[in-house]
C-alpha cells in the first residue's frame, strides 16, 4: 500500500463513519438538516439567498433504501390500470395527469429578434446526463423563452435518434431547448427521482444522512481579470488566480485588484477546478477576488468546512474523471450534485481532529515509502556495482594457490608485445611502465625512474594478483578506426554493426574488425553518468567509429575481465572536460588495473555473469 493509498483509505473510513466511534448521545444529522433548512428559509425571507425551486431531500424508505424527494410533496403511489404487479409503496399514474408538455424551438437562421441565448439539442442529451461543452446559441423572443426554457427538475426526453433518451435538468441555471427535445414539467411538485440506491457508494451509520452538496453549501465560481484590471502593488483586494497561489494549504498573495466581482471570504474553502485540479486551502483573508480556475465553497448551518474538505479530497479523482473538457477540470454542476455523507456536527469535529492527529504519521509513512521505493529502484544497480567491486578486488571468489601467478602472465604480455613491435604490427610504447613490490610497497619504473605509487593504489589485492597500467596490459587498435558520417552511412546497405561510444548505432555494408575486441567509450556524457556500460565486447564482423577505443589483449588476459573492471571503477579522474567529457588514449592508458591469474579471471567472469543474470530478474 502506498502512502497515497493509505491516506485515501483513512479518508474513506472517515466519511463512512468507520474512523471514530459513534456516540448515541449525539444529536442525529436529520435534526441538523432540519435546522439548516429552517435557517435557509430565514435567509430567503431576509432576501439574502434565493429560494430553491426544487430543493433536494434524501431519506430512507420502508425498504431501507435511500430516496430523494424533489419538492415538498411525498412520492405518489399509483393503483390505476397497470400491466403488472408493483410494490405496495408504488402508484401508477398517466403521464398527462402530472406533467406539462412542451417541445423547444425549431432552428431558424433568419430569425434574429429577441435575446441570443444558449440552447441544447439532442446531441447534448444522453441517458441520465448532459454534455454541455459545445452549446450553440440562437435568438428567442420573450414568449419563446417562457415556453422553451427548462428549469431545475424538468425531465427532458429525446424525440428522435435514440428515442426516449432522457435526463433530468438538475442545474440551478435555466436552459433553452431545441424542438427535437420534449420537456416534461410536473403540475405539482412531485419526486422526479425516487430511489438513489445506485448512487450511494457505501453504508453510513444510523446517525448520519446522505445529502447533496447543493443542499448544504454555497458555491462561488471565479472570474478572470484582464491584465489591466489587476496589479502587483497591493492596491485593492487580493486576486487569487489558481494552484500557483496555494501551497501546503496556505494562500499565497501576489496580485491585487480594485475591480473585484467574484468574491471569496474568510473561512471559505478554495478549490482549484482547472489545470492543477484539487488543490485546497481555507481562506484567511477577509475578502478576495477569485479567477475561474478557483471555486469558493462556504457552508450553511452547522457544517464544518474542514469536514467538507475531507470529503472533497475523496471525490477529487471522480470529479476530475467526470469532466468532459480536454483540459483537466472540475465542473460546478458535478460538485453540486455530488453526494456527501453527513455525520452529526460533533462527530464531524472528532473526524477532523482524528485526521489532524494521524496526518503526521501518514506523512512519515509517505516519506518512508518514498525512501523504500528509491532503495528498491536503485538496489539492483547498487548490488551490481558492489558485485563488480568485490570481483575486481579478489573478494568474490576464493583464490586457488595452484593458479599460475599474474606476474608470470604479465611477463608473457610484455614478451608478446615486444614480438609484435618487431614485426611492425604495433608501435613501441615510448613510456613503458613496470610496477613491482618492494619493502611491502608498490613502485613503478617509468623512463628509468623508480617512484613509490602507494598513494595511487585504490585497494589491496590478493598476493597472486599484480598491478599494472592499462596501456601496459592492452594492445591498442585505435589507429584502425574510421568514422563515417550519417550521410555516408545512409548510402550503404545495412549488414554489419557500426559501433559508437555506447554500442551499435547503425549498420553498414563493410567491416573493419572480425574478431572479439574490447570497446571503451572515448567521449560523451556516459563517461560520467554511467547510464550504460562504458566497456563492452564487440563480436563478429563490425565497424567502429572514432568515439570508442578499440582494444585487444594477449592470450591469458580476458577481455571480459578487463570490461568488468572498467565498468566497476570511477572514470572521472581520467576524463577531461565537462560540457564534452572525453577520455583520451593517454588518460586511459594511465588507469591502474589489477590482474588476477588467468584461471581466476575465468572464474570471476563466470561468477559475475551468473550473479548479474539473477540481479536482472529483481
Amino acid at each position: 500500500m502506498t502512502g497515497q493509498q493509505l491516506k485515501n483509505s483513512i479518508l474513506q473510513m472517515a466519511v463512512q463513519g468507520k474512523l471514530v466511534p459513534q456516540d448515541p448521545n449525539d444529536e442525529p444529522a436529520s435534526v441538523l438538516l432540519e435546522r439548516i433548512r429552517k435557517e435557509k428559509e430565514q435567509l430567503i425571507k431576509e432576501g439574502k439567498i434565493k429560494k430553491e425551486k426544487n430543493p433536494s431531500y434524501i431519506f430512507r424508505g420502508a425498504d431501507n433504501l435511500p430516496y430523494e424527494k424533489v419538492g415538498k410533496n411525498e412520492p405518489v403511489c399509483i393503483a390505476d390500470e397497470v400491466p403488472f404487479e408493483i410494490p405496495e409503496s408504488w402508484e401508477w399514474v398517466r403521464l398527462g395527469n402530472i406533467f406539462q408538455h412542451n417541445t423547444g424551438k425549431a432552428l431558424n437562421a433568419s430569425n434574429r429578434t429577441g435575446s441570443l441565448l444558449p440552447y441544447i439539442t439532442t446531441s447534448n442529451l444522453y441517458w441520465d446526463r448532459f454534455e454541455l461543452g459545445n452549446l450553440r446559441e440562437m435568438y428567442f423572443s420573450e414568449n419563446e423563452i417562457e415556453k422553451c426554457t427548462a428549469t431545475k427538475g424538468d425531465l427532458l426526453v429525446c424525440e428522435g435518434g435514440d428515442i426516449g433518451r432522457a435526463a433530468i435538468w438538475m442545474f440551478d441555471e435555466d436552459i433553452r431547448i431545441q424542438n427535437h427535445i420534449h420537456k416534461l414539467r410536473s403540475y405539482t411538485e412531485v419526486c422526479t427521482e425516487v430511489c438513489i440506491a445506485d448512487e450511494v457508494p457505501f453504508e453510513i451509520p444510523e446517525s448520519w444522512e446522505w445529502v447533496r452538496f447543493s443542499s448544504i453549501i454555497e458555491l462561488q465560481s471565479g472570474q478572470d481579470m484582464a491584465p489591466d484590471k489587476y496589479n502587483a502593488n497591493g492596491d485593492g483586494i487580493p486576486y487569487i488566480t489558481g494552484a500557483s497561489n496555494i501551497e501546503n494549504g496556505s494562500v499565497i498573495i501576489n496580485r491585487w485588484t480594485e475591480y473585484g466581482k467574484a468574491f471569496a471570504y474568510k473561512g471559505d474553502l478554495l478549490l482549484t477546478c482547472k489545470g492543477t485540479v484539487g488543490t485546497m486551502a481555507i481562506l484567511d483573508e477577509p475578502q478576495v477576488h477569485i479567477a475561474r480556475q478557483i471555486m469558493a465553497i462556504r457552508t450553511t448551518g452547522e457544517i464544518g468546512i474542514l469536514y467538507i474538505q475531507v470529503v472533497l479530497e475523496t471525490l477529487v479523482a471522480s470529479l476530475k474523471a467526470a469532466a468532459k473538457s480536454m483540459i483537466p477540470g472540475i465542473a460546478r454542476e458535478d460538485v453540486l450534485k455530488s453526494l456527501l455523507p453527513l455525520p452529526p456536527y460533533a462527530e464531524q469535529k472528532r473526524i477532523v481532529s482524528k485526521l489532524s492527529e494521524i496526518a503526521q504519521f501518514v506523512a512519515m509513512y509517505s516519506l518512508r515509502e518514498n525512501a523504500l521505493n528509491r532503495l528498491y529502484s536503485s538496489f539492483p544497480d547498487q548490488l551490481r556495482k558492489s558485485i563488480l567491486q568485490m570481483a575486481v578486488q579478489g573478494k568474490l571468489i576464493p583464490q586457488d594457490p595452484t593458479d599460475e601467478p599474474a606476474s608470470v602472465l604479465l611477463e608473457r604480455i610484455r614478451a608478446e608485445k615486444q614480438r609484435l613491435v618487431k614485426e611492425g604490427k604495433i608501435k613501441k610504447d615510448k613510456h613503458e611502465s613496470v610496477i613491482f613490490r618492494r619493502d611491502n610497497s608498490h613502485y613503478e619504473k617509468l623512463d628509468g625512474i623508480e617512484r613509490c605509487i602507494d598513494d595511487e593504489i585504490p585497494f589491496e589485492i590478493p598476493d597472486s594478483w599484480s598491478w599494472t597500467r592499462f596501456g601496459t596490459a592492452m594492445i591498442n587498435r585505435d589507429a584502425e578506426r574510421i568514422p563515417l558520417s550519417v550521410g555516408e552511412r545512409s548510402k550503404l546497405a545495412k549488414k554489419y554493426d557500426y559501433y559508437g561510444a555506447s554500442g551499435v548505432i547503425d549498420k553498414v555494408d563493410r567491416f573493419l574488425f572480425s574478431k572479439p575486441l574490447l570497446l571503451i567509450g572515448e567521449d560523451g556524457a556516459n563517461l560520467l553518468l554511467r547510464n550504460k556500460p562504458i566497456a563492452f565486447i564487440a563480436q563478429g564482423e563490425y565497424w567502429v567509429n572514432n568515439h570508442a577505443h578499440v582494444l585487444d589483449s594477449v592470450e591469458g588476459l580476458l577481455l571480459e575481465y578487463v570490461a568488468t573492471y572498467i565498468n566497476a571503477i570511477n572514470l572521472a579522474p581520467y576524463v577531461t572536460g565537462t560540457a564534452q567529457p572525453k577520455m583520451n588514449q593517454e588518460k586511459m592508458n594511465s588507469i591502474l588495473i589489477p590482474i588476477p591469474p588467468t584461471a581466476e579471471q575465468f572464474r570471476i567472469v563466470h561468477e559475475v555473469s551468473c550473479i548479474t543474470s539473477v540481479i536482472g530478474h529483481l
